[in-house]
């Protein structure tokens, strides 16, 4: 069995603030405006390469989509 960090392994709360990999979201949707998705970076290579090891015997394409979470 795989031992994977999940997404929360990444967000952090410091001071009762919510942190994604020592950045304030606070400040993020200040910056953004909301509504903001933040993502890992941080996390969704840790799954990429969890998923890549797991199908590495047998041929595989990997994807991710995000066309739910638009912003537009």
């Amino acid at each position: 069995m795989l031992n994977t960090p999940t997404t929360f392994d990444f967000f952090h709360h410091i001071d009762g603030q919510l942190y994604c990999e020592g950045v304030s979201v606070e400040e993020i949707a200040k910056k953004q405006g909301t509504p903001v998705y933040v993502y890992s970076h941080a996390a969704l290579g840790k799954q990429y390469d969890a998923l890549e090891q797991a199908f590495a015997h047998v041929p595989h394409q990997i994807c991710f989509a995000v066309k739910a979470n638009s912003n537009a």
